[in-house]
This record gives C-alpha cells, structure tokens and sequence, in this order.
C-alpha cells in the first residue's frame, strides 16, 4: 500500500481498502520528520455512506486494522449498514510508525523473551521481586534499542492523527477540513483514547460511542484502583448471575446466596493451590501438565472480559473442576498461561503494548492489579 500525505485507497484483504496516511511525528514541530498510521475501511453496505467511524478494540497496543478484519459483520450489524467502517493501526502498532520493535532484525529473540518474560509466581514474593527487576531492565533495554521516535508514539499523538485523518477526509471531499468532526467508536483503552480527543478537540467530535469506559483520570495518574474495584466486581456479578439462574448455571449446588456460591468458589481454588492436578491422559493433552490455580486465575481474567458470553463456560469449567475433571480446563491452560495479554488482540506488538502503557504506570503494576484481586 503506497504511502500518502493524502487518503489514497488501495484495493487490500479481499472487500477492504487500505491506505497509509503519511503524518509529522510532531504537529508542533513537522522538521522532526513523518511516520505513517495504517488504515483500512469497509465501505457502508447502504451508499452514499453517511461517514466515516474510526473504530479503536484497546488495549493499548489492539489493531485496528485486524479488529475491523476480522468483526466486520459484527461491527456492522452494532453499527448499523450505513457508515464506512474506519479501522486503524495507533502509533507504534502491527502496521503504523515508529517502529517500537525493542528486537528489531532479531524475531527469534523477541520470540523467545515474549515466551518466557511471564513465568513467574505471583503468590511468592520472591518471583515478584524478580519480576521487578525483570520489567526495569525491560525499559532500560528499550529505551536504548527503539530511540527517540518512542517518545511520539503517546495517546495524545495518537488523537491528533485521528484529527488529521477527518480533515484530509474533509479536504478529499471538497469540504471545509477546519469543520471536520470525528465519528468513532472506542472500546476499553479506546474510551481513553476518544475522551482524550475530545478533551483536545471538544468541537471536533461528531458521534462517538466509549464501550467499556476505563476511568481516564485514574489510567493517566498510574493508580487504576477504579480498575482493581471494577475487577472485584466483575468476579462478584459471576457468583451473582450464577445464583439468578439456579439450576440453568451449571456451578450452581441449591446455594442459599450469591456469597455461598462464592465461597465454594474461594475453597476450590484453595484447595487447587494445596493439591495442582496433574493430567496425563494422552487423550487430552499433548504432553503432561498440571492445573494449577494460577491456570484459574488466569482464565478468570480473560471470562470476565466477556462476561456474557462466557460466564456459562465459566460454570461448566469449575462444576467440572469441583468434580474432579478437567476436560475444558486443559482447553484453556494455554490461554490463561499467556498472562493478561491474552485480554488484549493476538496480533497487537509487545512492545508497543509495554510503551503505551507506560503513560499510566509500569507494566508489572498493571499485572500485579490484574491477578490481585483473584488471589
């Protein structure tokens, strides 16, 4: 896809248009030099669309480009039939500049540490505080192999190439680009990044819709305790919906409360965390493994990311657990031994993932919180 100060699209994945919108790395300072941000668009099913919508999945560190890929029908059957669907790559993500590859030329390595830069405890202080360590020299490392490029690839940054984007659309369409407004629609870290444009630029926004809104405030100041009391709450609400459906919730043993459900949950985990089941049944698994209550942990997180949708898998997996099998479990070990970034797009970089995020806090708070409130 050519490279363009313009929006010039190009025919790309089967039934999309792409575009690589040429942008200065500072707005303030174009001598500085230019990256470009990807885009790509589904055209409205009804023509003539009624717009554009810029569509953020999260993250930070989430892809656009693949988001609108691979949900299309989705998002359309949200969104209705009548806007172009406008996903994007943010700075420093899958196919957007700067390049934020802290092994660049060297995928092997990258491989390698992404694979092992989770095996830790974070039961035992020990593994914690080598951790820390591990995150520290992480940004040390970074900070001497990305450059200085890294410093512009920020949510602010990212919510001025959004600004461009309506106005080169505006100036592509014979109108007025200083009138441009944006229609978006934001999901998690995406609700940060549409309140952030349209704290910048409040008479630029058109229609915007922020999904599962993040306390900005809280995510900019580092603490995300909003965050931590919002995932306690979420766990909650499984013990909650499970005791509304009684029997149709198959964790469900004629429990007298939401909080009876609950503590039946707190001595299974317990006792997993005293007694790890190892699996060795060749029809099962590839090779031996043990369940561990970290393994449950983790895939609480990623059910309760989609908690409508997988509370009732949540329920079988540890009806099946209390019962002694682990059928659906093992289907979910290697998701859940991913760490929190299976929350987060498969396809979105590592490292542009760690530098976003390091406008708010360190990478290991943010994975301390995720696995404190189910510990």
């Amino acid at each position: 896809v050519p490279s363009s100060p313009n929006l010039s699209w190009t025919p790309c994945y089967w039934n999309f248009t792409c575009a690589n919108l040429i942008v200065p790395l500072d707005y303030d300072n174009p001598s500085i030099g230019n990256i470009t941000v990807a885009f790509l668009k589904k055209a409205a099913k009804h023509q003539p669309a009624k717009g554009d919508v810029l569509i953020n999945p999260g993250g930070p560190g989430g892809s656009g480009v693949d988001f609108v890929i691979n949900y299309d029908e989705v998002l359309e059957s949200l969104l209705g039939g009548t806007y172009n669907l406008i996903g994007f790559d943010p700075r420093g993500v899958n196919n957007s500049g700067p390049n934020l590859d802290c092994f660049a030329g060297k995928p092997a390595t990258r491989d390698y540490y992404d694979q092992n830069y989770y095996t830790y405890d974070p039961t035992s202080a020990l593994s914690m505080a080598e951790h820390f360590q591990a995150a520290g020299a992480f940004g040390d490392w970074c900070s001497k192999t990305v450059g200085y490029q890294a410093n512009y690839a920020n949510t602010p940054a990212t919510a001025r190439d959004m600004l461009q984007y309506v106005e080169k659309l505006a100036e592509s369409q014979g109108k007025a680009p200083e009138k441009a407004t944006l229609n978006y629609y934001g999901i998690s870290y995406g609700s940060v990044l549409g309140t952030t444009f349209a704290t910048l630029f409040p008479d630029r926004v058109g229609r915007m819709i922020i999904d599962g809104v993040v306390d900005v405030e809280d995510y900019y100041h580092g603490s995300w305790t909003a965050n931590l009391r919002q995932a306690d709450d979420a766990v909650r609400s499984f013990f909650q919906f499970c005791f509304d459906a009684g029997s149709e919730c198959a964790f469900f043993r004629n429990d007298s409360s939401p909080g009876a459900i609950g503590k039946r949950f707190d001595a299974l985990l317990e006792h997993i965390e005293k007694h790890p089941i190892p699996v060795s049944d060749p029809a099962i698994v590839d090779f031996p493994t043990v369940i561990t209550a970290f393994d449950v942990r983790g895939a609480l997180l990623i059910f309760i990311y989609d908690s409508i949708s997988t509370f009732p898998l949540l329920a079988l997996v540890l009806s099946e657990l209390e019962g002694g099998s682990m059928a659906n479990m093992i289907l979910l070990r290697l998701s859940s031994r991913a760490s929190p970034m299976a929350a987060i797009p498969r396809r979105a970089h590592f490292t542009s993932y760690f530098l976003r995020f390091c406008e708010s806090l360190s990478l290991l708070t943010h994975f301390i919180m995720a696995y404190i409130y189910c510990s």
